[in-house]
């Protein structure tokens, strides 16, 4: 018998009684399921919620399967991505890996299906175990209790404050500007920059009283003026 793998999957897909077919599934397998009807909102989705892995679905017309799997590829480099109902084809199985899918089904089989889905999240879970600790001076980061600590007491975030912290620990020598934090964070260069600038304001806040020089902030040119690094006090 397989082993269950925790995580939250994003479902891309517009059928009502598709999309209540696959939620079924997996939340029979204790998989939270966040819905996205198309590749607007499930990159809002991806920029405001920790995704473990995407599954597109069945989309009707007015909007491409592939074009979804490009758009969520070039947001994220590292999410697993499912397609499903793919033409029974060479040709077509070529076309979504080449869009940046992981996997692909020419049907829905539902042991398969879930399989696949409990590998993959088992894989990624793995890779993540790696680097699931992030450290700097006094603060630890654990992603997998998504858990931020300073000198031992709790943090609290929200989770896009955690992914600006996160990115800034994981490279805390390098300056974030809101371009880089626009394309790894929010995946939407229309974002407007003081949405980075609201972030950076509520870590300090959080850290205020324990570390309240923690973030500093480089003066640069250009219409978004400033750029965040992290200091050690």
């Amino acid at each position: 018998m397989l082993s269950r793998s925790t995580g939250t999957v994003l479902l891309i897909g517009n059928n009502k009684p598709y999309n209540f077919l696959h939620r079924f599934n997996l939340e029979n397998e204790k998989l939270t399921v966040i819905l996205a009807e198309d590749s607007p909102s499930a990159l809002q989705e991806l920029a405001t919620n920790l995704i473990d892995i995407v599954v597109i679905g069945l989309v009707l017309p007015n909007f491409s399967n592939l074009e979804i799997c490009s758009d969520i590829r070039r947001a994220s480099q590292d999410v697993p991505i499912i397609m499903m109902e793919i033409p029974d084809n060479k040709a077509e199985g070529m076309r979504c890996i080449e869009a940046g899918a992981s996997h692909y089904m020419t049907s829905f089989s539902g042991g398969e299906y879930i399989a696949r889905i409990n590998a993959l999240l088992r894989r990624k879970s793995l890779s993540a175990a790696k680097n699931e600790i992030l450290r700097f001076g006094k603060i630890v980061m654990n992603h997998t209790e998504h858990r931020i600590t300073h000198d031992g007491e709790q943090i609290h975030l929200g989770i896009t404050d955690y992914k600006v912290l996160a990115l800034m620990l994981e490279t805390p020598h390098q300056e974030l500007t809101w371009e880089r934090a626009s394309r790894l964070i929010w995946y939407n260069k229309s974002v407007k920059a003081w949405a980075l600038t609201a972030s950076i304001k509520r870590i300090r806040r959080a850290f205020k009283v324990m570390d309240p020089y923690l973030i500093t902030t480089t003066p640069r040119d250009g219409a978004n003026q400033v750029a965040y690094r992290l200091s050690l006090p």
